[in-house]
């Protein structure tokens, strides 16, 4: 459908009906959860559709839910930091459709948010629903295609942001049990919420007194326990800071890239891998691609032992290798290294531990060396001893702020 001239709706709209009628023909037990599903599709295409046919696609998609047995909850954030999470799938897909439904049909939105105040509430806060907080969707970029009132200017944007899932029914994850509006939220999560709320201030802070800030980001927790592992509370404040002031105060963020790599050292292999990763983008920021390769040396160290905690036998993780977290962390790597140069990223792949995951970051560290951004990551993790099951999905289109 992007790849028909804009002036070519007919076209559109007839793919949209043989799209629409297999959809609609199947049952979906297990609702897609990415980009490319029936609900993505209305949102990208929806102002090139007849109106009728939108409001057909967005009851087929909100009946299929409620017919449905997915106990899932969702958790969105964007780049700059905005949240929201749900309850269930059908409260997001709410979310992300009725923005479309309020143009078409305003008065069949408002009575189906009449039962879902939390839902409201948000759309109240972020009135282009999922758009408000990823305003970039892949499939409409540079596409002609018309947005929601109010979203970004079209042509290519780069953004980042990330979409978590869990099923309540069998485990733990971001979002499990966590309401909006007045729902019931665990005790452990509003703790989070409320340090991470304390460091948005004191990063915010380092632009009038970036000194203070590094001092302040001491007192926070080392890290806090999350879905996946450990919430790096005090090393993300650190790299916040570093980020405010690479430009302004280049010495200030070095000291606060330094706080930030000891504050990683009792954080679980996954996490300190991933916030060493980040550590070397803000090296290399700065110019010092020494420091930056250290950093990324000591990443791969512990992406293999997340590779073995992924593999352990006792209790695997049973996602697809594509999807562990040791994958994903790898992947970084060898795209961070190569900005360092091709040479060290290469070098580098012959210190992945598992033949699989070596194959799938070299294949990233191509697309890297080819100029192709990394998009959609998706990391997963479901282990049925422990029953631990969680699914992120991170958006990455260009460069990281």
């Amino acid at each position: 459908m992007a790849a028909f001239p804009k002036e070519e709706t007919f076209r559109k709209s007839a793919a949209f009906a043989q799209a629409l009628a297999s959809f609609g023909g199947r049952d979906h037990q297990r609702m897609s959860m990415g980009r490319s599903g029936c609900p993505e599709m209305i949102v990208t295409h929806w102002r090139s559709l007849p109106p009728d046919q939108v409001e057909q696609g967005i009851d087929e998609v909100l009946k299929q839910l409620k017919d449905s047995d997915q106990n899932m909850s969702v958790s969105l954030a964007s780049d700059k930091g905005d949240q929201a999470s749900f309850d269930s799938m059908y409260e997001f897909r709410l979310f992300q459709l009725l923005p479309v439904l309020r143009e078409i049909n305003k008065g069949k939105a408002d009575e189906l948010l009449r039962d879902h105040q939390s839902v409201k509430t948000l759309l109240a806060k972020y009135p282009n629903g999922q758009e408000s907080l990823n305003p970039a969707m892949p499939a409409a970029q540079g596409q002609g295609m018309a947005q929601p009132s109010g979203a970004r200017p079209q042509g290519p944007q780069r953004t980042s942001g990330s979409m978590m899932f869990s099923d309540r029914g069998k485990g733990q994850g971001m979002g499990a049990g966590m309401g909006i509006g007045g729902g019931a939220r665990p005790p452990a999560m509003d703790e989070v919420q409320a340090w991470r709320a304390q460091s948005d201030k004191i990063v915010a802070s380092a632009a009038q007194d970036p000194k203070q800030a590094l001092a302040q980001a001491q007192t926070l927790p080392l890290k806090m326990k999350g879905p996946g592992g450990d919430l790096p509370i005090r090393a993300d404040a650190f790299r916040g800071i570093a980020n405010s002031t690479i430009k302004g105060d280049p010495t200030i963020a070095k000291q606060a890239i330094a706080d930030m790599i000891k504050a990683t050292q009792d954080l679980d292999a996954r996490a300190q891998s991933r916030e060493l990763v980040e550590a070397a983008k803000l090296d290399l920021k700065l110019g010092e691609e020494e420091d930056a390769k250290k950093a990324l040396e000591t990443a791969g160290s512990k992406a293999n032992e997340s590779v073995k905690d992924d593999g352990k036998a006792e209790d695997p993780n049973q996602a697809l290798k594509a999807y562990w977290p040791s994958a994903a962390a790898w992947q970084s790597i060898l795209r961070t290294a190569a900005k360092i140069s091709p040479a060290v990223a290469q070098k580098m792949t012959a210190d992945i531990s598992d033949d699989e995951i070596r194959v799938l970051a070299k294949i990233a560290l191509a697309d890297e060396l080819a100029g192709a951004p990394a998009g959609r990551v998706i990391v997963s993790e479901n282990r049925a001893k422990s029953k631990q099951q969680f699914t992120m999905m991170s958006l990455q289109n260009g460069d990281d702020d």
